[in-house]
């Protein structure tokens, strides 16, 4: 409520509202962006997400409104699509009423499929994101400043005719790994740019109200996913509509006549932790 609130009031004052969504303004997931939209991967077929460290415990919300928020505006940007259906699985070790542990199934309809794992109890500390694509796939490790993308020319070959896939016909492809030269750059530097610029020129911001919106009903139905044991929360509208009609099904449950990506739709203060 709090969310749409601030949308409707920024267009109604003809205020500019953008949300801090760091990531979105890093080289790198720009790059990410490029590379999908110029169809280097091909179709994607899914997206892999960790984000695991050790802590810091938060007292007032859980782990996925704490680090799931940075890989979902990631994915919202680079695939602009509705998404379809959420489900969640979490538990809390420290606090049992405040999960720590959490895993986020989203559904983008098309045989898309989005997973993301976030984690305070991690030994170690992963920042890594895969974009598999019926061409290539490509590797992002947030943690590796040198080189934070590979494009990997490895996948499968699925036979075209019927008889082909009837039988199972799948051959292996082991290409190159590439990784492509990413410019640096300070993304909290091009964050207050960005805002600077939007509100100068009276643009519309790349992270706009719209996109934190779209973020914040994904963590609501995550949320609501968990309380109800993983059962799915399908977003009838379609976040990127701004809908706000939901429902939760029983873990298992698919709605099978709810549509996937809409026609002609591309597939195209938290700092970085």
């Amino acid at each position: 409520r709090e969310s749409q609130a601030l949308v409707d009031l920024a267009e109604s004052r003809g205020r500019v509202l953008m949300v801090d969504h760091t990531y979105l303004f890093s080289n790198a997931v720009r790059r990410i962006k490029e590379l999908i939209d110029g169809g280097e991967l091909g179709d994607l077929y899914y997206v892999d997400s960790i984000r695991i460290n050790l802590g810091l415990f938060q007292r007032d919300i859980n782990v996925i409104w704490d680090l799931a928020p940075h890989d979902l505006s990631i994915v919202d940007y680079i695939l602009d699509g509705a998404v379809r259906s959420i489900s969640a699985w979490g538990c809390g070790h420290a606090d049992q009423e405040i999960e720590d542990i959490a895993y986020v199934n989203v559904d983008y309809g098309e045989r898309l499929m989005a997973n993301f794992h976030v984690n305070w109890l991690s030994p170690v500390k992963i920042r890594h994101m895969i974009f598999a694509g019926s061409r290539k796939s490509l590797v992002f490790n947030g943690l590796n400043t040198t080189e934070p993308i590979k494009v990997y020319d490895r996948g499968i070959e699925v036979g075209e005719s019927a008889d082909d896939r009837q039988r199972l016909l799948v051959g292996y492809r082991s290409g190159d790994v590439w990784s492509p030269y990413i410019e640096p750059g300070e993304a909290l530097q091009g964050v207050v740019g960005h805002f600077a610029s939007c509100i100068r020129d009276g643009a519309t911001p790349l992270s706009d109200g719209a996109l934190g919106l779209r973020v914040v009903r994904m963590l609501e139905a995550a949320s609501r996913s968990i309380k109800a044991q993983g059962g799915r929360v399908v977003l009838s509208s379609g976040v990127n509509d701004n809908g706000s009609d939901t429902r939760t099904e029983r873990s298992g449950q698919r709605d099978q006549d709810h549509g996937g990506r809409p026609a002609g739709a591309r597939r195209d203060h938290a700092l970085l932790r």
